[in-house]
């Protein structure tokens, strides 16, 4: 009986211990919706395969002339950044060699594209270039699956 006891004590701490642990998970998770809408980071998605993927690749991993902008190397570097300053620095710096060469509106959509692909969730409000959100607020850095441009639902269906 005494061994039964001891057991289930064990077993008692240890769900507590796990449940715990994933209480403050989540209360590190980021819940707000992102500064952008889910067609801004559908022609994200579009825009950076033409114009970053080349350099950065298609799963934002970057190489060694191109850093992550996605993951754990993208949150510690831009984590505590503005959604602005991020929105500043590929508008004129990006694609290398052309800084600016990208309308507006392309430079808008690639952010959106890359919080979307560091967790976070689209929201109803378009991001701007001088929308100013700290990015580890709305972003986890864990990757989500991009979004899908109509095309692509229509051939899946």
């Amino acid at each position: 009986m005494r061994n039964k006891t001891l057991l289930l004590a064990g077993a008692s701490i240890v769900l507590a211990a796990a449940v715990g642990t994933a209480a403050i998970g989540q209360a590190n998770r980021p819940v707000k919706p992102g500064p952008f809408t889910a067609a801004q980071a559908a022609r994200g998605h579009q825009q950076f395969e033409a114009n970053c993927a080349p350099c950065h690749l298609a799963d934002l991993t970057g190489t060694n002339d191109a850093p992550a902008l996605s993951g754990v190397p993208f949150i510690g570097a831009w984590g505590k950044r503005s959604t602005a300053q991020l929105y500043s620095k590929i508008s004129t710096s990006m694609p290398l060699g052309a800084g600016g060469s990208l309308s507006p509106q392309q430079y808008t959509d690639i952010v959106a594209y890359i919080l979307e692909r560091n967790g976070a969730r689209a929201g109803k409000k378009a991001f701007t270039g001088t929308t100013a959100v700290q990015i580890d607020t709305v972003a986890t850095g864990k990757a989500s699956a991009p979004a899908r441009t109509r095309s692509e639902e229509h051939t899946s269906e």
